[in-house]
């Protein structure tokens, strides 16, 4: 249970310096983010193999596709 929420609250320190990292170098930001949730949805589905998070990778997998929608 702690891990989970070590992580959780470890990844609210990140988002600022992405968010800043995107406005600054725009497309640049966009493929890193782009290449960065690929990175992590292929990871999920690896250790899906291991734990039951079909839940938490269907909602990656809704945002993934969403980021891609925006990006055109």
């Amino acid at each position: 249970m702690y891990i989970l929420n070590i992580a959780d609250a470890y990844s609210h320190f990140k988002k600022p310096l992405q968010i800043v990292y995107i406005y600054i170098r725009f497309e640049e930001g966009l493929k890193w983010m782009k290449d960065k949730l690929e990175r992590d949805l292929k990871f999920l589905k690896e250790i899906e193999k291991e734990l039951d998070i079909r839940d938490i990778i269907r909602e990656c997998e809704k945002v993934y596709e969403c980021f891609l929608h925006l990006l055109g």
